[in-house]
């Protein structure tokens, strides 16, 4: 995938500029898995297999896992429609981020647009649907204050989440996770390099660690992680539907499918 292009927005440069909000999530189709933060726990259990893996940084990431394949999605079908009730947050924030930039010679989080998206308007029409990051006078439009609410609130999750799987790295509590999969054919294909929590070693850890699991967050996510481990099969049904038009036509019934339109910028749901 090709380096995106991220601008920082700022009212000298981009007041009368706008975007054209996403219609589908076809963006995703390449994403075979998403980080995740703790907020969003008790919408992931019920649908996704949770995993770690090592991001650019040789940090260890929490992640859910969205296909067996590198850059496959089997939560998104051929439409752009998200197959499942709720979607990451990560994907609801696009093509909005908080990024680090220098203001007033300050490092600081500034509100950032992915301009590779191909939804950025320098004259946004507003009869189209269309709309302007800032007012006349250089405020945020409306829109745009509850949007950058969200990514706050995920920044903020985000660390919290990030601190916590350092801890359980650091207490030694995650292994490789390598495992076979079947497919229709009965052919045996490796899973992607992921890790997931070392059950023997959390269940032998002395009670000072299991204090300093608690109180960073790191117990919460090391269960989770464990008990999804049980929502591969939803994987396998999506993978099994979309190679049988039988089982396709079926999967409409078995997956609340999330309609394009609704976009919500919270953690609640699609």
């Amino acid at each position: 995938m090709s380096k995106d292009e991220i601008i920082a927005l700022n009212p000298e440069a981009h007041r009368f500029h706008g975007w054209q909000r996403y219609q589908s999530y076809a963006y995703t189709a390449k994403a075979s898995m998403v980080p995740v933060a703790i907020a969003e726990l008790q919408h992931l259990l019920p649908l996704y297999t949770l995993a770690f893996r090592k991001s650019s940084a040789e940090q260890y990431q929490l992640v859910a896992v969205l296909g067996f394949e590198p850059q496959d999605n089997l939560c998104v079908n051929a439409e752009g429609r998200w197959k499942l009730p709720y979607v990451p947050a990560v994907f609801r924030s696009y093509p909005y981020v908080m990024a680090k930039h220098k203001v007033a010679e300050e490092e600081r989080n500034v509100l950032c647009f992915n301009k590779s998206s191909g939804l950025y308007r320098e004259l946004p029409d507003e009869s189209t649907g269309e709309m302007r990051f800032f007012q006349d006078d250089g405020s945020l439009a409306p829109h745009m204050l509850k949007l950058v609410k969200f990514l706050e609130q995920m920044t903020h999750f985000q660390q919290v989440t990030q601190n916590a799987v350092n801890v359980l790295a650091e207490e030694g509590l995650l292994a490789e996770w390598t495992f076979i999969k079947k497919d229709q054919e009965k052919q045996l294909r490796p899973m992607q390099a992921l890790f997931r929590i070392d059950q023997q070693a959390l269940a032998q850890i002395p009670a000072d660690t299991l204090k300093r699991l608690q109180t960073s967050n790191a117990l919460t996510i090391a269960y989770a992680q464990s008990f999804s481990m049980a929502r591969l099969g939803v994987l396998e049904q999506l993978h099994n539907a979309r190679h049988s038009q039988a089982q396709s036509q079926q999967s409409a019934q078995d997956f609340f499918m999330t309609d394009g339109d609704d976009l919500g910028f919270d953690f609640s749901g699609a």
